[in-house]
Order: structure tokens, then sequence, then C-alpha cells
């Protein structure tokens, strides 16, 4: 679900713009760490819980980030036509409230990561460009630019180097990518890549893509998508070389809809709900996950 401009308008023109704004008393949260309790959502193991994100005005949220105790979510406002501002919000992993909101670049913000100072976005207008952001303010500390792509699905920060999950579509056929950036911008090239091929029509493809990206205890951690109807994602540990260390299903996971990684001692990702037929609105939250 990663998206970039033309993905994103085909996406919000099948009904992601129903989301209105609730700024009403929110309900206290139940369960686990006063977060709404889900059931057996999947995952590694069990998850302790989920931040409803359709409270917020959201056109499509869009890369989240862990931030000590917070976790941030993009909304990717597609130009200006889906609904809800040019905003980044901000939740309390304790509460699973909405406690406040910076302005992000523009409204084709999407992807969220942390470097430890600043939040990492990654921004589509004439070009595309990542970057860092007053978690404070939301001011522009610094950025440099990327090379375009079908479409970015995760930022990492190691503590020395940008790490980009991105999928691109060539004459060889689709491929999903991770590339490395120097802490000034500088590209090191791509470090990880894995092609295949989507079949037409309604047949499944057999590529599964990144959907997400995160950093933790000396390795990458990525969220990829099943490769086929039925099959599970999966979140691949690797080096910062590239190298695969390790891999496991995520139970219960087939079917869903999931995209972007976010990890504070827990994993996160977003998850998109079926759309409900009565109002065509698609339900939104985060959910949480034990690796």
């Amino acid at each position: 679900m990663s998206i970039g401009r033309t993905a994103a308008s085909a996406l919000l023109s099948s009904a992601l713009l129903a989301m209105a704004c609730n700024e009403g008393p929110r309900p206290t949260p139940t369960g686990a760490s006063g977060i709404s309790s889900p059931g057996p959502l999947g995952g590694v193991s069990e998850p302790t819980g989920f931040i409803d994100l359709s409270r917020e005005a959201y056109s499509l949220p869009s890369g989240i980030a862990c931030q000590d105790r917070s976790i941030w979510v993009s909304n990717y406002v597609n130009g200006g036509n889906g609904p809800g501002a040019r905003i980044i919000y901000r939740y309390d992993l304790e509460t699973g409230r909405s406690t406040g909101s910076i302005p992000s670049p523009s409204d084709w913000t999407t992807c969220l990561g942390f470097d430890g100072t600043a939040l990492l976005a990654i921004d589509y207008t004439d070009s595309v460009r990542l970057f860092r952001l007053s978690p404070e303010t939301g001011a522009v500390l610094s950025s440099f630019a990327i090379p375009w792509s079908g479409s970015y699905s995760g930022i990492a920060w190691d503590g020395a180097h940008f790490f980009v999950a991105d999928y691109v579509v060539t004459g060889d056929g689709p491929s999903t990518r991770i590339s490395e950036y120097s802490a000034s911008g500088e590209p090191s090239g791509v470090i990880y890549a894995r092609s295949g091929s989507w079949n037409s029509g309604s047949t499944p493809g057999v590529l599964g893509t990144i959907r997400g990206l995160t950093y933790r205890d000396g390795a990458l951690w990525a969220l990829v998508s099943p490769g086929s109807a039925g099959a599970p994602y999966r979140l691949l540990s690797l080096s910062v070389e590239g190298a695969e260390l390790s891999s496991a299903e995520l139970s219960g996971s087939a079917g869903r809809d999931l995209n972007y990684l976010g990890w504070n001692g827990t994993f996160w990702t977003i998850e998109l709900l079926p759309m409900s037929i009565a109002d065509f609105a698609q339900g939104k939250r985060l959910v949480p996950f034990q690796q």
C-alpha cells in the first residue's frame, strides 16, 4: 500500500476519502497499557492491543515512527484531494490517544522514521526528498534528494546511515529494494533487492514486496507482503550490508492489509480494515506485535 502519486489517486478515488474528524471526547481505552483490546489479531505472538486511527481525519495513514513512548503517523493528503490536513499526528503509546500534531512538508508526505533527534519523512513534490523534521514544530532541519521510484515503504536509521525501502517496476518487472545513504545524503547504492513478477488479472503475483522498514538491535527489519493469495506476511531481519539473517511468518496475517513498520520494544504496523458498505469508510488502526 506504500504509494506514489498515481497509485494514491486510484486508491483514494475508491473510497479512502470518507473519514471525518471526530473532535469529541474519546472513550477511555481498555485492555493492556490502556490500548483497546483487539482480540487475536495475529503476529509472531499475540499483540497486546491496537490504537484506533479513525478518530482523526486521515486521507491515508502513510508511515509510522516511534519516539520513546510516542508513535507518529503521517497523513498522505494526495495533493489536497483527500480529507484531513497536511499533518503528522502523535499518539501516546500508554493511552492510545492522540496527543498533538505537527505540519508535514506537503500533501505528498509518506514514510516516517526517527534518527534520535528528528523525524524522517519522504516527500513527493516536483521531486522526491528525504526530510529531517523537528518533532516539536515540524520545521525542516535538513533534506536531500533521493531518486524517483514507483513507491516508498519505509525509512530506517542505524546511527550512521539512512536506509530507504521501495519498489520499482522496470522493463524487467518489479523489484523490491533497500537503498543506503550517508548521513549527508550521499547515495551508497542498493544493499538488498528481490525481483519477481506479478501475474495479470485476478491471479495473485509471486513477488512479496517490502511494506515497512525499521532498525533494531544492529539489524534492519522489514515487513514483507505475501507473494501469493492466502499466504501470511513475513518479518525479515537483514544486516546493514543487506544479508538476510532470519525470517518469521506473522501468524494470522493472511488476507490483511498491513503497511509500514516501527519498533520501540514492540513492533507496530498500520492495518487498513475492510471498507464499510454503509458509509464507504475504511477503518485504520495501529497494531502491535512481538517478535
